[in-house]
């Protein structure tokens, strides 16, 4: 399966990457290595024989089995991360989706931005919601597998979360979480500390 994936040296473009590549697959990344981050995150995946970076995308209309193209916005006054995938169906026709992610925790994320990172990173609410990037990446490669259409939009959030498990929508996806989101933001604030200059 040869993939395209825009904005591939952002934090999740590159654990998606790195995923993808890891399964075998073909990838054609498009991002600007512009901060020192991006160009020690291109460093770990740039000589793998599967992955291509490119400076531009030439055509639209590449012969790619998958384009996803990682955004982040504000929605409801906070920074989402958006997934979307398009999907080509036959030559004339692509299907895309787009997934509202919740909020992610793994290395690299960009926790520079909080003043007090050990009370927020570690607080009640941030660990119930949150949603470990190694989940994610397992399900969106399901999504990445199968060849059926999916949902316009998926709403993608954490067993956890209570107040959302109660609606029961269709564009829903609830992620069971079983690990200790404790041990793993203290890995991610290791990690950080070891690498802070990049973050």
């Amino acid at each position: 399966m040869k993939i395209f994936i825009e904005n591939c040296f952002d934090w999740v473009g590159f654990h998606l990457t790195n995923y993808l590549l890891e399964k075998g697959m073909r990838v054609d990344g498009l991002d600007q290595i512009d901060t020192k981050k991006k160009e020690h995150l291109s460093m770990y995946i740039g000589r793998n024989d599967r992955f291509t970076l490119l400076e531009e995308r030439n055509n639209e209309e590449d012969d790619y089995d998958l384009t996803i193209k990682i955004t982040e916005q504000m929605k409801n006054n906070r920074n989402n991360t958006f997934v979307s995938i398009s999907r080509r169906k036959d030559s004339m026709k692509t299907n895309r989706s787009v997934i509202d992610v919740p909020k992610l925790i793994g290395e690299w994320m960009p926790i520079d931005l909080f003043n007090d990172k050990e009370k927020i990173l570690k607080s009640e609410q941030f660990l119930k919601n949150a949603i470990h990037i190694e989940d994610f990446l397992a399900v969106v490669y399901q999504w990445i597998k199968m060849d059926s259409l999916m949902p316009k939009t998926i709403n993608l959030i954490s067993s956890k979360d209570e107040i959302r498990m109660s609606m029961k929508l269709e564009n829903y996806v609830y992620l069971r979480d079983n690990r200790s989101k404790e041990k793993d933001m203290d890995k991610i604030l290791s990690h950080y500390e070891q690498y802070k200059f990049l973050y």
